[in-house]
């Protein structure tokens, strides 16, 4: 009888460890079948964004562009500089705001921007870029990849939503 008792105690006890078990399989389960949900509902919520370009068309027609013809392209205006058969080469035709330009530069080099127009180079003294100082003579020779335009033009690109949109889809 005594044997007994000890059989009945290891089938409860491997009774609850086969439900524990179970238990955690089905929480598992459910958890991969929710993480694949949100994962399809997540790229099909992608897609129909990208899709809506009808509102903020980012490819352009395909034609031959006039030099000097002005196109709607990312909510802006564009001025065309050249047609390059399968691509066209684009100038926007606005100037940066004031508040996009102070945006785009780091907070030492404010100075340069001024009634919505920004000096190439700081007026100052800069290892980071292009300088000139009016004390003196000294100034470190203007070049694009070290001026304040390119700066501030990265900034923007990198922040334009649309054109953000138009390079993830090739179109830029």
């Amino acid at each position: 009888m005594k044997n007994n008792s000890g059989f009945i105690a290891i089938s409860l006890i491997y009774s609850f460890f086969l439900v524990l078990l179970m238990t955690l399989l089905g929480i598992i389960t459910d958890y991969a079948h929710n993480r694949i949900l949100l994962s399809s509902v997540k790229q099909a919520t992608e897609n129909k964004l990208n899709s809506l370009s009808e509102y903020n068309p980012l490819e352009l027609e395909n034609k031959t562009y006039g030099k000097g013809e002005v196109i709607s392209y990312a909510n802006d205006l564009w001025v065309v500089v050249s047609d390059n058969l399968n691509s066209a080469t684009l100038l926007l035709q606005r100037s940066l705001t004031n508040q996009e330009l102070r945006d785009g530069l780091p907070v030492k080099y404010q100075t340069a921007i001024q009634n919505n127009e920004m000096n190439m180079c700081y007026n100052g003294t800069s290892t980071e870029v292009c300088c000139w100082n009016s004390n003196s003579t000294s100034l470190d020779l203007y070049t694009w990849n070290k001026s304040l335009a390119k700066i501030v033009v990265d900034y923007w690109l990198e922040h334009n939503a649309l054109l953000q949109k138009a390079k993830n889809l090739n179109f830029l």
